[in-house]
């Protein structure tokens, strides 16, 4: 059985949160939205998945075990799983704890609260033929101060965010099942007038599915892009524009976003806590069934999963030797 002194703790580095956002920027649109989230939403959940995932990596090589990323794909498509380790390939299920939920009791040097927490795999995963029955599980949990919502003034000095994003709703900007065509170039101005000048970076892609990365500067009169566009996925601005900015396309689309339409990628104090991994075949005799919107612990299920509590996983060590390394240092 698993104990509190098996969990592996990892802090979040300035690194792997830039890995992630920059991966998440240009993926949502090919990532399965499973919990039916809107635009932002979506791309902080990618984001939190993939800086955990580069966490593992980065654990995995400082413990000189050989891994392989064979089961990466190119962004525009769902990877079959996450790491090759051995003969085994590894799925990585993190979940985000909000502090909220756990207050003072969960830190580096306690790790007992998370032992009655739910390990979760989604039930079409578990029964999918993605993976073997001998491949392996793993189970992290992240917490931190993550924002979750529009942009919000008072959160922020200097009325900068962290990396505040925008990303189109309406499928005629980027599902090409959709709507199909090119958008064409962009037009960008601020909607009432000259205000002061906002660099705005602008992620799409070609007509060959090739990523299309751009940066212009706007303050008063519309400015155009340089490169035509077959699909936009985001729009980045370098700080908060002090006004609405109103997004033409060639083909016709429209967008406006205001100041507080923008979200923001903020992760702080971000803390890693690996906490056990189990067998796909294990995992799926010794969990039990729960339906979408289950409350647990540490949040309420927003599709249908197995559940097995964290006491019950086997301890990372029992899989990777090497973790034992470790003890009860913080990486």
């Amino acid at each position: 059985m698993l104990t509190a002194e098996d969990i592996v703790v990892v802090r979040v580095t300035e690194e792997m949160v830039n890995h992630g956002i920059d991966y998440a920027k240009k993926s949502w649109p090919f990532t399965f939205n499973r919990m039916g989230l809107k635009t932002e939403p979506r791309i902080l959940n990618i984001c939190k998945g993939v800086l955990v995932e580069k966490a593992f990596m980065e654990m995995l090589s400082l413990l000189d075990i050989s891994h392989q990323l064979t089961g990466a794909t190119h962004y525009t498509r769902k990877d079959r799983y996450d790491v090759h380790i051995g003969g085994d390939r590894w799925d990585i299920k993190s979940l985000y704890i909000h502090p909220r939920h756990f207050t003072d009791n969960l830190s580096p040097s306690s790790k007992g609260w998370l032992l009655d927490c739910p390990a979760l795999v989604p039930t079409d995963q578990l029964h999918a033929r993605s993976l073997r029955d001998d491949d392996v599980y793993v189970f992290p949990f992240l917490t931190g101060l993550i924002d979750e919502r529009p942009w919000e003034p008072t959160l922020f000095p200097k009325n900068e965010g962290s990396y505040l994003i925008g990303a189109p709703f309406a499928y005629d900007w980027w599902n090409r099942r959709h709507s199909p065509g090119p958008i064409g170039h962009l037009e960008l101005t601020y909607v009432g007038g000259r205000t002061a000048p906002c660099q705005i970076e602008i992620g799409g892609q070609d007509e060959s599915k090739n990523l299309v990365v751009e940066t212009i500067e706007i303050a008063g009169s519309p400015v155009q892009t340089e490169n035509a566009y077959d699909t936009l996925l985001y729009l980045h601005p370098s700080r908060l524009p002090n006004g609405d900015i109103r997004l033409r396309a060639e083909k016709g689309c429209e967008a406006t976003w205001g100041p507080r339409d923008w979200a923001d990628i903020y992760i702080s104090d971000g803390i890693i806590y690996f906490a056990g991994a189990m067998t796909k075949g294990n995992f799926r005799d010794r969990s039990t069934a729960i339906r979408r919107f289950t409350k647990t612990k540490i949040n309420e299920t927003k599709t249908n999963n197995n559940m097995l509590k964290v006491h019950g996983l086997d301890p990372i060590r029992q899989h990777l030797p090497q973790v034992g390394r470790i003890g009860g240092r913080v990486l």
